[in-house]
C-alpha cells in the first residue's frame, strides 16, 4: 500500500475507494493488500482511455486522480481575457492568485470545492444516477483531508496579500468543514465574523421517505486584517440566514454546473459587502454567478477557473465569448 500511495500521491482512503468503486486490481493477503503492477499499469490505461472518450464527447470529466482533474497539462487552457470591467482567467486559482496586485480585491465571493466527493461516494446516495454532472464523481473534489486542507491554506495565504485590509470574504462551504476553513483562515490574518446558512426553498427532494432533505448549505464570513469592513445594511438588521430559490433553468442557458449558485443570491452579499467600482474576486469562478452578479451591480470582476469548459459557460454569461 506504501508504494501504491507513493506512486498516484494519494491517501490511503483514495486508494480503497479506489478498489471499491473503480476496479482497481488489488488483492487481500493476510489482511494487508497487495498489487501487481503489471495490472495497475493495465487498469491506468484503461482509466485514460476512458478520460479521453468523455473529453472527446464533452461529457462531464471523471478524471482519474483530484492531481490529473487539476492538471493543466489535460486541459486545452483558454487565453484570458480582460477588458477595463472583468479579467476571466482560464486555470489554476493559486497561479492566477500570485499574478495579481497586493490588495487589488473588495470581496472574494466564491464557492471552492467542499471535499466532499470520496465522502458522498460511499454513501447511498443514488445522486450519480439522478445527475450526469453530479460532482461526487468528477474528480476535482476527491482529494484527501489533509490534501484538501493543504490546498485550502495555500489559497488562504495567497488569498491574505490579494484582498485589501478591511476587505471582506465569504467562503461557500459544507457545514462539516467550516472549522476547518474558520482555524485555516485565521491562520493567515482573516477575522471570522459568522457562519451563516443559504437555505434552498425547492431543494431535490432525494430520498425523502428515509432521511431529511438537504436544503441548506454554510458560508463563512471573513474581514482581512481588520475587525470590520464594508457593511451596507441601509440601517436593517440582517440575519446570517438567507432563503432563495435553487439556480433557475434561465441561468442555466448556457449549459449546467453542478454546484451553480443562483444569482440571486450573489446579489446579495455583493450588494451587501461591496460597493459600487468596486472589485469583486471569485477564484473558484465555476459557470460565472458571481461574476455575472458584479457586472450587473456596477462592480468590477475577476474570475478564475480551471476547468476549461465551464469557462466557456462564464463567458457566454457574461457576454465576452469569442
Amino acid at each position: 500500500m506504501d508504494d501504491i500511495i507513493a506512486h498516484y500521491d494519494v491517501t490511503p482512503e483514495t486508494i480503497r475507494n479506489w478498489i471499491k468503486t473503480r476496479n482497481f486490481p488489488a488483492m487481500k493477503m493476510g489482511g494487508r493488500w497487495r498489487f501487481d503492477w503489471d495490472k495497475i499499469y493495465m487498469w491506468e490505461e484503461s482509466c485514460s482511455s476512458q478520460d479521453d472518450a468523455k473529453r472527446a464527447s464533452g461529457q462531464y470529466k471523471d478524471y482519474l486522480t483530484a492531481d490529473r482533474a487539476l492538471s493543466s497539462s489535460n486541459r486545452s487552457l483558454r487565453p484570458a481575457i480582460a477588458t477595463d470591467a472583468l479579467t476571466l482567467i482560464n486555470g489554476d486559482c493559486l497561479h492566477a492568485l500570485k499574478t495579481m496586485e497586493t490588495g487589488s480585491a473588495d470581496l472574494v465571493l466564491t464557492d471552492p470545492p467542499y471535499n466532499l466527493g470520496l465522502f458522498m461516494q460511499k454513501r447511498s446516495t443514488n445522486l450519480k444516477q439522478m445527475r450526469e454532472n453530479y460532482f461526487g464523481a468528477a474528480g476535482w473534489d476527491n482529494l484527501g483531508a489533509d490534501e484538501w486542507a493543504a490546498s485550502m491554506d495555500s489559497f488562504f495565504d495567497e488569498a491574505a496579500r490579494v484582498v485589501r485590509r478591511g476587505g471582506s470574504m465569504i467562503v461557500f462551504m459544507a457545514v462539516i468543514k467550516v472549522e476547518t476553513i474558520i482555524r485555516i483562515a485565521q491562520a493567515h490574518g482573516f477575522y471570522y465574523k459568522t457562519t451563516g446558512t443559504w437555505h434552498k426553498l425547492n431543494p431535490m427532494p432525494r430520498n425523502m421517505n428515509l432521511q431529511f432533505i438537504n436544503s441548506t448549505e454554510s458560508w463563512v464570513y471573513f474581514v482581512n486584517d481588520a475587525r470590520t469592513g464594508t457593511f451596507n445594511n441601509d440601517g436593517k438588521a440582517l440575519h446570517d440566514f438567507y432563503e432563495s430559490s435553487v439556480t433557475p433553468k434561465s441561468e442555466r442557458t448556457f449549459g449546467k454546473h453542478p454546484t451553480q449558485k443562483p444569482v440571486e443570491l450573489m446579489d446579495y452579499f455583493i450588494r451587501v459587502l461591496s460597493n459600487p467600482g468596486d472589485t469583486v474576486l471569485d477564484p473558484f469562478m465555476g459557470s460565472g454567478s458571481t461574476g455575472v452578479s458584479a457586472l450587473s451591480l456596477g462592480r468590477k470582476f475577476v474570475g478564475v477557473e480551471i476547468d476549461e469548459h465551464y469557462f466557456d459557460i462564464a463567458t457566454r454569461r457574461m457576454g465576452v465569448a469569442d
